[in-house]
């Protein structure tokens, strides 16, 4: 059955998609996808996913974001479904939609309280909503996991300053996150916005622009997407069927 799909395919698609021929290979999918064609129940969260990944980096996010959550009802596995609404979260959060973005790392940390992701969104829109001491909670049990998470080092130390002034502790925990990778945020907005905020202190301010080439590395938006070794790890009973490609255009 040719549409017993996908992992090649979808390694193919993505390929595409990161050589800049995201047309092509979102031609590709919905030719897959089209009315008529049989699509296989454990084939399609495949599919939808990468339909997401291919509208986001097209810059068509609130588009994209419809074909997450068809792939988070069609997901079977309980992993993944904990890993598509973390997903979600994120790109909920890009859109403004803090309120949705909330419900769904709420629900992911409850599913798997091991993880840190959604704790750390969780933190993340709980500063947007002024909620300050919930939110150093949140990034404390990050911290406690993984003492090198700059999202959350860096949203202890505004949590620091803005509850109690302490300006010491928030430069420490402001060093230690501007220190780190700064290019794969899952959260830049927010990390943007909290920096502003602790570098109105002068003391502060002089610290961060010791660290100015690693702040020039935050991402203008979120690393929402799907990765495609995540997809065959996920998607691992699919067939090592190859889906026609079309030659790129540009």
């Amino acid at each position: 059955n040719y549409f017993r799909f996908s992992c090649s395919a979808i390694l193919q698609v993505d390929m595409f998609s990161c050589l800049g021929y995201h047309q092509e290979g979102l031609s590709v999918v919905e030719t897959l996808m089209a009315p008529g064609q049989t699509v296989g129940k454990a084939d399609l969260p495949a599919l939808l996913i990468s339909r997401y990944n291919l509208l986001s980096r097209m810059g068509r996010a609130a588009e994209a974001l419809l074909f997450l959550d068809q792939a988070l009802q069609a997901a079977s596995d309980p992993a993944e479904k904990i890993s598509l609404q973390i997903i979600r979260g994120r790109a909920r959060e890009s859109l403004g939609k803090y309120k949705e973005a909330f419900a769904d790392y709420r629900n992911a940390a409850v599913l798997d309280p091991a993880r840190i992701s959604p704790r750390r969104g969780m933190g993340m829109i709980m500063v947007r909503e002024k909620r300050i001491a919930d939110a150093e909670k949140e990034f404390s049990l990050v911290i406690q996991k993984d003492k090198n998470d700059p999202e959350a080092l860096l949203g202890a130390a505004y949590c620091s300053l803005a509850l109690r002034r302490d300006r010491r502790t928030a430069g420490g925990f402001m060093s230690a996150a501007l220190s780190k990778d700064l290019s794969r945020l899952s959260h830049p907005k927010t990390f943007k916005m909290m920096l502003t905020a602790l570098m109105k202190d002068a003391n502060l301010r002089t610290l961060a622009k010791s660290y100015t080439v690693n702040i020039r590395a935050i991402p203008a938006g979120p690393v929402s997407l799907v990765a495609p070794k995540d997809l065959v790890a996920v998607f691992s009973a699919a067939r090592n069927i190859v889906a026609p490609m079309p030659a790129p255009s540009k």
